[in-house]
């Protein structure tokens, strides 16, 4: 699945690169539970790990935890507390796909979008709080 672009949900690891190797986040395996424009947001909102030469990254979630390593860097232990973060797109490798969980995916965002789908209406609201 070499150069393969990430998808949501899809099981991903990330590559072994120097910065990785000396972060301690190479050959991690999880999945990829996000994608933003990093540009968007206030300044040191996303802190994505790589350079980032385009204006996108993606956001990688290790359900089995971040183990604990010795000497972690300030990016390291930002990972491993929130058991995810966002990576340049070149970090990131495709090592499986979960089409049932995007397919999913896809049926809520139908579901929740207004003009998505014919009869979407909007939740009334008006009776709450």
């Amino acid at each position: 699945m070499d150069d393969q672009e990430p998808t949501m949900f899809d099981t991903v690891r990330i590559r072994s690169t120097a910065l990785t190797e000396r972060l301690g986040l190479a050959g991690l395996v999880g999945t990829m539970n996000g994608q933003t424009t990093p540009s968007i947001f206030p300044p040191g909102n996303i802190e994505a790990i790589g350079e980032l030469t385009t204006d996108y990254a993606i956001r990688v979630d290790f359900e089995e935890g971040v183990p604990e390593r010795a000497g972690p860097s300030r990016e390291y232990a930002a990972v491993r507390e929130e058991g995810g973060g966002w990576f340049a797109p070149e970090l990131v490798e495709v090592i499986g796909n979960n089409p049932a969980m995007a397919a999913k995916f896809d049926a809520i965002i139908q579901e929740h979008t207004p003009g998505a789908k014919p009869g979407f209406k909007k939740p009334d609201r008006s009776k709450e709080g």
